[in-house]
């Protein structure tokens, strides 16, 4: 999830991410990765529910990239 820098703060990303929870089946788990070191990212989603799951060395498939995963129940 990406919101462009100047609407930051502004409730976009949390209703996005909101919007998409809400259309998924009852107690889906979402999991999703952080590049490690973006302590904003990780906050966002730590503030709405996410917890710290784990770590990869390819952020969103691509290797060398490390992050952190976060996990989530939704529906």
């Amino acid at each position: 999830l990406h919101v462009d820098p100047d609407m930051k703060g502004l409730g976009i990303g949390k209703a996005l991410l909101g919007h998409l929870e809400q259309q998924m089946f009852p107690d889906t788990r979402v999991w999703l990765d952080v590049l490690r070191g973006n302590d904003a990212a990780l906050g966002f989603y730590e503030a709405v529910g996410y917890t710290q799951a784990g770590e990869t060395d390819a952020c969103g498939g691509l290797a060398g990239i490390p992050a952190i995963i976060l996990d989530k129940t939704v529906g």
